[in-house]
């Protein structure tokens, strides 16, 4: 009982280290927004080799604490702990990225859905950036027209969203989901390996977890 709430201090202490260290992280950062979507790419600060050295040195000493542990719950602990982090750095990034990036990230996704939407008139209706950006994306990377309306925050909560805005043609064939959520979920299926790399350096993908 007495190593089950050690343990258990010991988790809660890993994930508040991996929260500020995460956000400290991606505050220093200088993300390409515009290649957020498909490459993922991040520049860290000068202090990259000192985090990563903290964070191993955290990770050995939650490897040692749980090894009386089941192997098999010992490493799913282990991944839903970098899960933690990875989505809480993420989080912390479009928390903290002003309009201008968030746009820029924005319009890197719209495009890989213009050739998809057909020409003609199209309804968006947005929420959380400003209508004159909304109008702008959409006629920049759609060459369409597009009547253009304010969600409500309930709106937007009924379709799944707080940022950005989803677009639909005239005759109702398409419709495209052009949202930080999207993006969010999009890189993290596609770049979470490489997230974890990010913040935890490449031996987290190599290590004896055993």
């Amino acid at each position: 009982m007495e190593e089950l709430r050690s343990t258990e201090i010991l988790d809660k202490e890993i994930r508040e280290d991996a929260r500020r260290k995460a956000e400290k992280i991606l505050k220093e950062a200088e993300i390409d927004c515009r290649e957020i979507g498909q490459k993922t790419e991040a520049r860290f600060a000068e202090d990259e080799q000192q985090q990563k050295a903290e964070y191993g040195r955290r990770l050995e000493e939650y490897r040692y604490d749980r090894r009386a542990a089941v192997p098999l719950e010992k490493e799913r602990r282990l991944i839903a702990f970098i899960d933690h982090a990875v989505q809480e750095a993420l989080d912390s990034w479009f928390a903290r990225a002003g309009t201008e990036k968030k746009l820029a990230a924005l319009r890197a996704l719209a495009e890989r859905y213009a050739p998809l939407v057909p020409a003609g008139n199209l309804a968006a209706g947005y929420r959380g950036i400003p209508e004159k950006d909304v109008t702008a994306l959409i006629s920049d990377v759609f060459r369409s027209t597009a009547s253009v309306r304010e969600f409500s925050e309930a709106e937007a909560k009924q379709h799944g969203f707080s940022e950005g805005f989803l677009l639909r043609s005239e005759d109702g064939s398409v419709f495209c989901r052009v949202t930080c959520g999207e993006l969010r979920d999009e890189i993290l299926r596609n770049h979470r390996e490489e997230l974890a790399v990010r913040l935890f350096g490449a031996d987290i993908l190599t290590a004896d977890r055993t």
